[in-house]
């Protein structure tokens, strides 16, 4: 649901119905802290190392939609700091959310799924690029974060015939 108000909260935006966009991107946060909230409240319940790491990536997922939604709300000629911080952190959240699972699974000696290694990387070039566009005063993190999506990108390649990606 906070995917659809995002979209429907551009389309306000850009037919210049302020008030409406403004409604539908705060109920778009609201579905998202909602989701957060459930997720969050279904971690230590979780009954075993599956259904942690489901929850895990679904949780990764809100914060970075969320972070996607806030982003999209930025304007750089009245940035709001505010939002881009809370944008930052729901990026720096999601890569959080989801190093964990793939941190645990290396420690469970399961195999590596490609698609977290890939989301891992997406996740860190969304930060470049938001630090990028919005903070000019974090370019070395941005071109950290970038760096990180590379090699992450690369190490896709290792060992995976299936898997080959241009950089």
């Amino acid at each position: 649901r906070g995917i659809l108000r995002k979209d429907s909260g551009l389309r306000k935006q850009k037919a210049q119905d302020r008030e409406g966009a403004a409604r539908e991107f705060a109920e778009s946060r609201g579905d998202y802290d909602q989701a957060k909230g459930l997720l969050m409240e279904a971690l230590p319940g979780a009954a075993d190392a599956g259904q942690e790491e489901e929850c895990r990536v679904l949780l990764s997922k809100t914060h970075l939609n969320r972070g996607l939604l806030l982003k999209s709300q930025l304007d750089r000629q009245h940035l709001d700091q505010d939002l881009l911080q809370k944008a930052k952190r729901d990026y720096l959240a999601a890569l959080e959310a989801l190093r964990m699972v793939v941190e645990a699974r290396r420690a469970r000696g399961l195999p590596r799924r490609l698609e977290f290694n890939f989301n891992l990387a997406k996740y860190h070039n969304n930060l470049a690029i938001l630090l990028l566009q919005f903070d000019p005063a974090a370019r070395e993190e941005a071109e950290a974060h970038g760096a990180q999506a590379v090699a992450l990108c690369k190490a896709l390649n290792v060992g995976t015939p299936r898997v080959r990606m241009e950089l």
